[in-house]
């Protein structure tokens, strides 16, 4: 959980940056890096977990090496990315409509 906040902090402040010229697209290659760079990661982990629970108790589990260069730690990043893509152009999208939004109000202090 950690992990996915500090993506979407780093997320957020690429996309501050660039979103007057980029808006959607910038979302969408934004939720796309940290994915890239942290599935391989995820699948060593996914695969451990199922080495833990495939294994009767007490039996030795082999801990899985986390490889970048492997296609196989790669298998299942398309639809990962096109999730992503859809999720981040939403959440991005919405930001920028409701803060035009909220920024259009009258002031109610003065």
């Amino acid at each position: 959980m950690a992990s996915v906040t500090l993506v979407r902090t780093i997320s957020f402040s690429i996309y501050q940056k660039a979103k007057y010229n980029y808006s959607a697209a910038i979302g969408k290659a934004i939720g796309e890096e940290p994915l890239v760079t942290i599935y391989p990661i995820d699948s060593a982990k996914t695969h451990y977990q199922r080495n833990c629970l495939t294994k009767a108790k007490g039996q030795p589990v082999t801990i899985p090496r986390i490889q970048f260069n492997n296609a196989s730690m790669y298998r299942g990043l398309g639809v990962s990315m096109a999730r992503s893509c859809i999720i981040n152009t939403i959440f991005f999208s919405s930001f920028e409509f409701w803060k035009k939004k909220i920024n259009s109000l009258p002031d109610p202090i003065r």
